[in-house]
């Protein structure tokens, strides 16, 4: 198994625990006071790899970058995860966990126009496919009181798929671990000021029994997750990357219920293998049976 398809898989599943772990912590902190703390402790965590990388690389960062990292860090930390959580408040933590899930549509189609990672009928029939598990698993005729929530998921799912192909350069350039702590870091140091600005609450509603969970989000979730995710990118495409969010209804669904009490109805069920064999599409006859095929047609050539 190539290293790129071990880490969206690793992706898929820590991104699968988000969605209630920041239930948990949103039930005492605010939305956007619960983002800051979760960026910032993921940045610094990944801070000192971040630096070696940047070393190992011998590579500096000039005014222009950093500039661009900063409206990076703003669209990810500020924005999207910002109008993410303040989606939870009126969303289950399951359908938020699917809905987020459209980004991938939004990804392929921006890398069709911002890079050279083009559309190809392939990643149609997959997307197609996925597309129709999150809509069975969705069920909108059953869910309207939801509905609010879910236009701000929807808005949300836009914005990250802007974020990663708005830093498909930058993650080639510096790594997906410099990428990943700069972006936050400045994310986090944007949101800081505009708490104070504000006059939100920064330590309010910050208890013991909170602290775990908001290390988590911080350090596995925002961190070595994000970490996976650009990973790879870095090594791939942001398409490839996307299908972490190909996978993770597969998954989350299961974990909301086991930690939350919420139920899985049949139409997730079959949404959720709609999203498996899309995913599968994706990630196999990309990886594996291209490969084996052009090999064989080599042979038969040489032959």
């Amino acid at each position: 198994m190539k290293i790129e398809v071990v880490f969206v898989l690793i992706a898929a599943i820590i991104f699968s625990t988000m969605e209630v772990g920041l239930k948990i912590v949103g039930q005492t902190m605010g939305p956007f006071q619960v983002t800051f703390y979760r960026f910032l402790i993921g940045g610094l965590f990944l801070l000192p790899f971040a630096l070696r990388s940047l070393k190992q690389k011998d590579i500096g960062m000039s005014k222009k970058d950093f500039l661009y990292y900063i409206f990076l860090g703003t669209l990810n930390t500020v924005v999207t995860m910002g109008i993410f959580q303040i989606s939870l408040q009126s969303v289950k933590a399951s359908t938020a966990a699917v809905l987020l899930c459209i980004n991938p549509m939004f990804t392929i189609l921006l890398s069709h126009f911002m890079t050279d990672d083009k559309l190809n009928k392939r990643k149609v029939i997959a997307l197609a496919l996925s597309l129709i598990g999150i809509l069975f698993i969705l069920n909108l005729n059953n869910m309207t009181h939801e509905l609010k929530g879910m236009l701000l998921v929807i808005i949300a799912a836009f914005f990250f798929a802007l974020y990663s192909v708005a830093g498909v350069k930058q993650v080639k350039k510096y790594g997906g671990i410099a990428h990943t702590s700069i972006s936050f870091l400045l994310g986090a140091a944007v949101l800081f000021v505009l708490l104070i600005l504000f006059r939100q609450p920064l330590m309010e509603g910050i208890t013991l029994t909170i602290i775990p969970a908001l290390l988590y989000l911080g350090i596995v979730v925002a961190g070595i997750g994000y970490l996976a995710y650009f990973s790879a990118m870095e090594r791939s495409s942001a398409s490839l990357a996307s299908i972490t969010f190909f996978i993770k209804p597969a998954i989350a669904p299961f974990i909301a219920v086991i930690t939350l009490g919420e139920e899985i109805a049949f139409n997730t069920i079959i949404g959720i293998i709609f999203i498996l064999v899309g995913s599968f599409i994706s990630l196999q006859l990309d990886q594996y049976f291209v490969p084996l095929i052009n090999k064989k047609k080599e042979n038969y050539k040489n032959d």
